[in-house]
Protein backbone atom coordinates (compact mmCIF):
# COMPACT_ATOMS: atom_id res chain seq x y z
CA UNK A 1 0.00 0.00 0.00
CA UNK A 2 1.14 3.35 -1.50
CA UNK A 3 1.79 5.91 1.90
CA UNK A 4 0.13 8.40 -0.09
CA UNK A 5 -3.03 6.40 -0.97
CA UNK A 6 -6.03 8.25 -0.38
CA UNK A 7 -8.39 6.46 1.91
CA UNK A 8 -10.59 5.45 -0.74
CA UNK A 9 -7.43 3.76 -2.41
CA UNK A 10 -6.50 2.17 0.63
CA UNK A 11 -10.24 0.64 1.03
CA UNK A 12 -9.67 -0.17 -2.69
CA UNK A 13 -6.11 -2.17 -2.18
CA UNK A 14 -7.82 -3.82 0.93
CA UNK A 15 -10.84 -5.35 -1.02
CA UNK A 16 -8.77 -5.95 -3.84
CA UNK A 17 -6.16 -7.97 -1.87
CA UNK A 18 -9.02 -10.13 -0.59
CA UNK A 19 -10.40 -10.64 -3.99
CA UNK A 20 -7.60 -10.71 -6.34
CA UNK A 21 -9.03 -12.62 -8.90
CA UNK A 22 -12.61 -10.60 -9.44
CA UNK A 23 -13.50 -7.02 -11.23
CA UNK A 24 -13.69 -5.46 -8.43
CA UNK A 25 -16.67 -2.58 -8.23
CA UNK A 26 -16.11 -0.11 -5.12
CA UNK A 27 -18.95 2.15 -4.80
CA UNK A 28 -18.86 6.27 -4.93
CA UNK A 29 -21.74 7.87 -4.80
CA UNK A 30 -24.44 6.90 -7.38
CA UNK A 31 -21.65 5.25 -9.16
CA UNK A 32 -20.07 1.92 -8.92
CA UNK A 33 -16.19 2.59 -9.63
CA UNK A 34 -13.09 0.07 -11.14
CA UNK A 35 -9.38 1.04 -10.60
CA UNK A 36 -6.42 0.20 -11.81
CA UNK A 37 -6.39 -2.43 -14.18
CA UNK A 38 -9.80 -3.95 -13.43
CA UNK A 39 -10.63 -0.30 -15.02
CA UNK A 40 -8.69 -1.35 -18.21
CA UNK A 41 -10.17 -4.32 -18.38
CA UNK A 42 -14.27 -3.16 -17.73
CA UNK A 43 -13.57 -0.59 -20.30
CA UNK A 44 -12.43 -2.95 -22.89
CA UNK A 45 -15.51 -5.36 -22.02
CA UNK A 46 -18.15 -2.86 -21.30
CA UNK A 47 -17.11 -0.15 -23.74
CA UNK A 48 -16.76 2.23 -20.73
CA UNK A 49 -15.05 5.52 -20.87
CA UNK A 50 -11.66 5.41 -18.93
CA UNK A 51 -10.58 8.09 -17.47
CA UNK A 52 -8.58 8.49 -14.54
CA UNK A 53 -8.79 10.11 -10.88
CA UNK A 54 -5.78 11.69 -8.55
CA UNK A 55 -4.57 9.74 -5.90
CA UNK A 56 -3.30 11.67 -2.98
CA UNK A 57 0.22 12.52 -4.63
CA UNK A 58 0.47 9.48 -6.77
CA UNK A 59 0.21 9.75 -10.61
CA UNK A 60 -3.42 9.36 -11.75
CA UNK A 61 -5.33 6.31 -11.38
CA UNK A 62 -7.35 4.89 -14.36
CA UNK A 63 -10.99 5.03 -13.48
CA UNK A 64 -13.99 3.62 -15.28
CA UNK A 65 -17.42 3.79 -13.69
CA UNK A 66 -21.09 2.70 -14.04
CA UNK A 67 -24.46 4.30 -12.91
CA UNK A 68 -25.52 2.42 -9.55
CA UNK A 69 -29.44 2.01 -11.07
CA UNK A 70 -27.79 0.42 -14.56
CA UNK A 71 -25.33 -2.17 -11.96
CA UNK A 72 -27.24 -5.20 -13.05
CA UNK A 73 -26.93 -4.85 -16.30
CA UNK A 74 -23.22 -4.45 -16.68
CA UNK A 75 -23.18 -7.84 -14.15
CA UNK A 76 -25.34 -10.03 -16.16
CA UNK A 77 -22.86 -8.62 -19.31
CA UNK A 78 -19.55 -9.87 -17.36
CA UNK A 79 -21.01 -13.07 -16.00
CA UNK A 80 -21.59 -14.04 -19.84
CA UNK A 81 -18.54 -13.16 -20.53
CA UNK A 82 -17.56 -15.58 -18.16
CA UNK A 83 -15.70 -12.45 -15.78
CA UNK A 84 -16.15 -13.52 -11.77
CA UNK A 85 -17.45 -9.40 -10.32
CA UNK A 86 -16.89 -8.40 -6.32
CA UNK A 87 -19.06 -6.02 -5.55
CA UNK A 88 -18.13 -2.83 -2.61
CA UNK A 89 -20.15 -1.11 -0.68
CA UNK A 90 -20.18 2.10 1.70
CA UNK A 91 -21.18 0.50 4.99
CA UNK A 92 -20.88 4.52 6.86
CA UNK A 93 -21.32 8.05 5.39
CA UNK A 94 -19.59 8.67 2.69
CA UNK A 95 -19.11 12.12 4.10
CA UNK A 96 -16.95 10.74 6.79
CA UNK A 97 -13.16 10.55 5.83
CA UNK A 98 -11.92 6.54 5.64
CA UNK A 99 -15.92 5.47 6.10
CA UNK A 100 -16.08 1.84 5.53
CA UNK A 101 -16.46 -0.29 2.52
CA UNK A 102 -17.59 -3.92 2.62
CA UNK A 103 -17.62 -6.67 -0.02
CA UNK A 104 -21.24 -7.80 0.01
CA UNK A 105 -21.73 -9.96 -2.45
CA UNK A 106 -19.69 -11.67 -5.39
CA UNK A 107 -21.21 -12.88 -9.00
CA UNK A 108 -19.81 -16.36 -10.18
CA UNK A 109 -18.83 -16.82 -14.02
CA UNK A 110 -22.04 -18.48 -15.40
CA UNK A 111 -24.52 -17.39 -12.97
CA UNK A 112 -27.77 -16.64 -13.91
CA UNK A 113 -29.90 -13.33 -12.86
CA UNK A 114 -32.28 -15.32 -10.53
CA UNK A 115 -29.29 -16.37 -8.78
CA UNK A 116 -28.22 -13.09 -7.62
CA UNK A 117 -30.54 -13.08 -4.44
CA UNK A 118 -32.31 -10.65 -6.04
CA UNK A 119 -35.62 -12.08 -6.99
CA UNK A 120 -38.34 -10.38 -4.02
CA UNK A 121 -37.29 -6.85 -4.38
CA UNK A 122 -37.34 -7.00 -8.07
CA UNK A 123 -40.95 -8.65 -8.41
CA UNK A 124 -42.47 -7.47 -5.15
CA UNK A 125 -44.54 -4.09 -5.52
CA UNK A 126 -44.61 -3.44 -1.32
CA UNK A 127 -42.09 -4.84 0.75
CA UNK A 128 -44.67 -6.29 3.35
CA UNK A 129 -45.39 -8.73 0.55
CA UNK A 130 -41.87 -10.11 0.71
CA UNK A 131 -42.42 -10.20 4.38
CA UNK A 132 -45.36 -12.25 4.48
CA UNK A 133 -44.05 -14.95 1.63
CA UNK A 134 -40.89 -15.00 4.21
CA UNK A 135 -43.23 -15.66 7.10
CA UNK A 136 -45.94 -18.73 4.92
CA UNK A 137 -42.83 -20.27 3.04
CA UNK A 138 -40.01 -20.29 4.86
CA UNK A 139 -37.93 -22.34 5.58
CA UNK A 140 -38.32 -25.17 3.69
CA UNK A 141 -40.70 -27.65 5.05
CA UNK A 142 -41.14 -26.17 8.30
CA UNK A 143 -43.39 -23.29 6.71
CA UNK A 144 -44.73 -20.90 9.37
CA UNK A 145 -42.58 -21.54 12.25
CA UNK A 146 -40.54 -18.23 12.35
CA UNK A 147 -41.18 -15.75 14.81
CA UNK A 148 -42.47 -12.43 13.66
CA UNK A 149 -38.64 -10.68 14.38
CA UNK A 150 -36.91 -13.82 12.61
CA UNK A 151 -39.32 -12.55 9.35
CA UNK A 152 -38.60 -9.41 9.72
CA UNK A 153 -34.72 -9.63 10.45
CA UNK A 154 -34.36 -11.54 7.19
CA UNK A 155 -36.77 -9.46 4.97
CA UNK A 156 -34.11 -6.64 6.50
CA UNK A 157 -31.23 -8.99 5.60
CA UNK A 158 -32.99 -9.81 1.82
CA UNK A 159 -33.50 -5.78 1.38
CA UNK A 160 -29.92 -4.72 2.63
CA UNK A 161 -28.24 -7.01 0.43
CA UNK A 162 -30.44 -5.60 -2.56
CA UNK A 163 -30.01 -2.15 -1.70
CA UNK A 164 -33.50 -1.08 -0.85
CA UNK A 165 -32.93 -0.18 2.96
CA UNK A 166 -29.54 0.67 4.64
CA UNK A 167 -27.62 -2.23 7.15
CA UNK A 168 -28.72 -0.16 10.27
CA UNK A 169 -32.80 0.18 9.53
CA UNK A 170 -34.62 -1.18 12.03
CA UNK A 171 -37.74 -3.03 10.36
CA UNK A 172 -41.16 -3.33 12.41
CA UNK A 173 -44.94 -3.53 11.74
CA UNK A 174 -44.65 0.77 11.33
CA UNK A 175 -41.46 0.82 9.50
CA UNK A 176 -41.97 -2.02 6.88
CA UNK A 177 -45.21 -0.67 5.00
CA UNK A 178 -43.04 2.70 4.77
CA UNK A 179 -39.96 1.00 2.47
CA UNK A 180 -40.88 2.22 -1.55
CA UNK A 181 -39.92 -0.82 -3.18
CA UNK A 182 -37.74 -0.32 -6.89
CA UNK A 183 -40.29 -1.85 -9.17
CA UNK A 184 -43.14 -0.33 -7.03
CA UNK A 185 -45.01 0.86 -10.08
CA UNK A 186 -43.72 -1.77 -12.71
CA UNK A 187 -44.12 -5.34 -11.17
CA UNK A 188 -45.25 -8.63 -12.99
CA UNK A 189 -48.07 -10.68 -11.50
CA UNK A 190 -46.70 -14.42 -11.35
CA UNK A 191 -49.29 -17.17 -11.81
CA UNK A 192 -50.81 -18.87 -8.95
CA UNK A 193 -49.45 -21.77 -7.95
CA UNK A 194 -50.79 -24.40 -5.30
CA UNK A 195 -49.05 -26.99 -4.08
CA UNK A 196 -48.99 -30.32 -5.79
CA UNK A 197 -49.45 -28.13 -9.21
CA UNK A 198 -46.42 -28.55 -11.38
CA UNK A 199 -43.99 -26.21 -12.27
CA UNK A 200 -43.95 -23.51 -14.99
CA UNK A 201 -41.83 -24.40 -17.83
CA UNK A 202 -38.62 -22.36 -17.39
CA UNK A 203 -39.54 -21.22 -14.21
CA UNK A 204 -36.17 -20.60 -12.26
CA UNK A 205 -37.68 -21.40 -8.71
Amino acid sequence: MAADDTPLMQQWRAAKSRHPDSLLFIRVGDFYELFHGDAEEGARLLGLTLTSRNNGAAAKVPLAGVPVKAIDDYLSKLVRLGRRVAICEQVEDARAVGGRRLVKREVEPGAHPWDYGRILPIRAPYATVVWDYINRGMPLNREGTLTADQVYALTAYLLFINDVIPEDMVLDAESLPKIEMPNRDAFARVPDWQPGMPRLPGYPH
